[in-house]
C-alpha cells in the first residue's frame, strides 16, 4: 500500500510556533532544564523540522511529543501534602539561615 506523503507545517511561521509553545510551557512548569523537558523540546524540534514526512511518521512523531510532555509535566500544578510543606518551608528556613539571612 503506497503512502502518501503530507507536507507539514504549512508555513515557516507555524513551524516555528511548535518550538516556542514547548519551550515556554515547560519554562512555567519550571521543567525546561529537566531531562523530560529537554527530551520534549527535541521533540518539538523535530516535528518542526518534519516539512515533508509519511503521515505515519508525522503521527508518531506528535505521539512521542505528547508522552514526552506528559512525562515532563507530571505532578505540575498538584497541590503538596502538609507534611511536604512543612519540610519544603523547614528547608528554606535553614537555608537562608545558614546564608545568614535569617
Amino acid at each position: 500500500m503506497p503512502t502518501e506523503a503530507v507536507s507539514t507545517p504549512a508555513t515557516a511561521e507555524q513551524a516555528s510556533r511548535m518550538v516556542e509553545l514547548c519551550r515556554k510551557t515547560l519554562q512555567d512548569a519550571e521543567r525546561l532544564d529537566d531531562w523530560r523537558g529537554q527530551a520534549a523540546l527535541d521533540l518539538a524540534g523535530r516535528i518542526e523540522r518534519a516539512f515533508v514526512d509519511t503521515g505515519s511518521a508525522y503521527a508518531g512523531l506528535h505521539r512521542a511529543y505528547r508522552e514526552a510532555m506528559q512525562l515532563a509535566l507530571a505532578g505540575v500544578g498538584t497541590a503538596k501534602s502538609a507534611p511536604a510543606g512543612y519540610r519544603d518551608e523547614i528547608a528554606e528556613r535553614r537555608a537562608q539561615r545558614q546564608a545568614g539571612r535569617g
